[in-house]
């Protein structure tokens, strides 16, 4: 089912007329969710600049493979918020980088992994939720053995799981992992994020390299995206869908 977000036209203050056709997800909170606010930080950056652009945007919500291949058929123009894969590079020309996450790993403060590479987590328990994906660098030790994966239902159980002793860590998204805390309903400090993160990645706009406008579309937003970034208002979203997200789950 696709839903569309009128995102566009509350910030032009008029209806989006021959808007541009963009489509994300629906369950990638706080950076694109239909349910988050503004529909999540990265897509009110999206849709911000090309309002700046005067270039007004119309925004999908879909399942993440359909909506990708919506737009290789041509019914979106693009779709965000996108990590750089090879294989998706040689079909999708990247927009600069909208929002820069980290991947860090969560262990109990009273018992603290200091992740600085994979070797620390030798011999150590991560907590991975069903459906989730193990972290990349940390596979060949987890296929090997050195690694013992214990399995949970959601983040939150693996959060209880890692305070009271029953795994040593679980590694997420930084954001991600705070408010799987807060949700879990453990006081503030019981867990800790240390050491260096396990992945940084980032996320960006992609359309596809066969559409004859993509050059031109993406050198446009990428200079808007730098106006915004001067002017400070990006900043002022990011730290709005932080506090956001982080208070949605508070107590």
């Amino acid at each position: 089912m696709l839903r569309i977000l009128a995102l566009l036209p509350l910030l032009l203050g008029s209806p989006a007329v021959g808007a541009i056709e963009l489509v994300t997800g629906t369950d990638y909170a706080p950076y694109a969710a239909d349910s988050a606010l503004a529909g999540g930080m990265a897509t009110e950056i999206v849709a911000t600049v090309f309002a700046d652009l005067g270039d007004p945007a119309r925004i999908t919500y879909a399942g993440w493979q359909r909506g990708l291949q919506k737009v290789l058929e041509g019914e979106f123009a693009g779709t965000f918020p996108y990590t750089p894969l090879p294989e998706r590079e040689a079909v999708f020309l990247y927009s600069a980088p909208l929002v820069t996450t980290r991947n860090v790993v969560f262990s109990r403060t009273a018992a603290p992994v200091r992740f600085e590479g994979p070797a620390d987590l030798r011999g150590l328990r991560l907590c991975l939720p069903a459906g989730y994906a193990a972290p990349k660098p940390l596979l060949p030790m987890i296929e090997s053995g050195a690694i013992l994966r214990v399995p949970a239902n959601d983040l939150p159980v693996c959060a209880r799981m890692v305070a009271d002793g029953r795994a040593d860590f679980f590694a997420i998204d930084e954001l991600v992992g705070r408010r799987a805390a807060q949700q879990a309903g453990l006081p503030d400090g019981t867990l800790s994020a240390g050491g260096t993160p396990l992945l940084i990645n980032t996320l960006h706009l992609i359309v596809p390299r066969a559409d004859i406008l993509a050059d031109s579309r993406i050198a446009a937003f990428n200079a808007g995206l730098e106006r915004l970034k001067a002017s400070g208002r990006y900043d002022g979203i990011v730290a709005r869908h932080r506090e956001q997200f982080l208070a949605s789950a508070a107590p």
